[in-house]
């Protein structure tokens, strides 16, 4: 269980921890041995969850209806996930024995919409099998992959030290046609924002308001003219 995930990561002033029944009821004697606080995180690199088949423990507790050896269409080695929701909110649910969440910075995965597209989808992760925040995907594409990185954080669960799974879910409360998946990874590299174009146009000017124009200085025996306003500070 990584600190950050109880609220101690980044604090100087650590002096303890309880494990606390939560049920409200008396409870039956239990163990504990071999407690550590352990200085670094374990090497860890990223970690590929599908790649023509499930890797590295993870397996397949899907409610829709899946084929993991669909040979086309694919967007790298010999197969992806064809995934049939016949059913609204079915989902592809992909689960791993507990592992710490704040190791891995992204889930990122290739998705194509097939023939048909259109699905209205949404991914969230779970830990001790618990959904927690929702990010919904925008509408597929028919017939075109498209990569979909998410960070950690943003589905909750980059703090957390009990990750166990990540499900792309139906939305709509309907059936979907099939769409396809492959290339499933949590990886270790940050999401990046992609490059944005800004087109200035100058062929339709505007007058700006006079009474925008303002100095940062409370020296208002010296301003000189034409200033209209004063920060007088604050961080407003």
């Amino acid at each position: 269980m990584p600190l950050v995930g109880i609220g101690a990561g980044s604090v100087d002033n650590f002096n303890g921890f309880w494990i606390q029944d939560v049920s409200g009821l008396t409870e039956g004697t239990w163990y504990v041995d071999d407690i550590s606080l352990i200085s670094v995180p374990k090497t860890v690199s990223s970690q590929s969850i599908y790649t023509d088949g499930l890797q590295n423990n993870w397996v397949n507790s899907s409610t829709a209806t899946v084929n993991f050896s669909n040979k086309m269409p694919n967007h790298s080695g010999k197969a992806s996930i064809a995934v049939t929701s016949t059913a609204g909110y079915e989902s592809l649910y992909l689960t791993h024995p507990q592992q710490d969440g704040s190791l891995f910075q992204t889930l990122s995965f290739w998705i194509d919409g097939g023939p048909k597209g259109g699905q209205e989808l949404r991914v969230t992760a779970t830990a001790s099998g618990v959904p927690y925040t929702v990010h919904n995907l925008p509408p597929l594409v028919k017939n075109v992959w498209q990569e979909v990185i998410i960070p950690l954080e943003s589905l909750g669960v980059g703090s957390r030290g009990d990750l166990d799974g990540f499900m792309i879910s139906d939305r709509s409360g309907a059936a979907e046609p099939t769409y396809y998946v492959d290339d499933v990874t949590l990886s270790l590299t940050p999401a990046v924002n992609p490059l944005s174009t800004i087109t200035v146009s100058t062929s339709n000017p505007a007058p700006i308001s006079q009474y925008i124009y303002g100095v940062n200085s409370t020296d208002f025996a010296n301003l000189g003219p034409g200033f209209t306003m004063a920060r007088q500070g604050g961080t407003g």
